[in-house]
């Protein structure tokens, strides 16, 4: 399987979308459906102290990432 080399090309594929779909059920089967993950977005970028995504402590800044990643959040739920 030959991938491209770009970071937005390679998230985009089809084969990297089902090999992420499959991980994410095989690890998730023993959950009820409503703790399950649904929908997923690949992003090309790490969340980073530096980018303001995590804090120095390395824990997710949520209000930071629904902002920088608002598009992408809305075309999961439909909004």
């Amino acid at each position: 399987l030959a991938l491209p080399d770009a970071p937005e090309e390679i998230i985009a594929h089809q084969a990297v979308q089902d090999l992420i779909r499959h991980e994410i059920r095989r690890l998730t089967a023993h959950l009820a459906d409503f703790e399950k993950i649904r929908d997923f977005r690949l992003l090309t970028q790490d969340f980073t102290v530096e980018g303001g995504e995590l804090t120095p402590t390395l824990k997710i800044r949520r209000r930071v990432v629904l902002q920088t990643h608002q598009a992408l959040i809305a075309d999961m739920y439909g909004r």
